[in-house]
């Protein structure tokens, strides 16, 4: 049988009788020509219930660093795409390597906050 994703978030039949799983995919490939990333979009509650079909999972830096996250999709209210976006454009980080340790510390300071039954 193969699955017929809806764009219109409607529950697949495995997914209404609590058969699936929900994941995140992410998948990177770099060539000595390209990179490329590509994720799925669709973000589900910790019951197994759908919440969106067209959530970024992704965020590009400076056309020089694709980053892809799974798990928490908001940090305090805000999407997870939205903070990254936010933390990257910081002034601070004006290359690479400042803004990755810009990301650690700021993630580690969000993440030490976060309330995670």
């Amino acid at each position: 049988m193969s699955a017929k994703w809806p764009l219109d978030g409607t529950p697949l039949e495995g997914e209404k009788q609590g058969k699936l799983n929900p994941m995140t995919l992410i998948i990177s490939c770099a060539t000595q020509d390209y990179a490329i990333q590509v994720s799925d979009r669709r973000l589900t509650w910790r019951d197994k219930r759908l919440a969106d079909d067209h959530q970024n999972k992704g965020v590009l830096f400076e056309f020089r660093m694709a980053f892809g996250y799974t798990g928490q999709a908001e940090l305090e209210g805000e999407k997870t795409d939205i903070w990254l976006t936010k933390v990257l454009a910081d002034s601070r980080c004006n290359s690479l390597s400042n803004a990755l340790t810009l990301l650690k510390e700021q993630a580690t300071l969000k993440f030490q906050n976060l309330n995670i039954p």
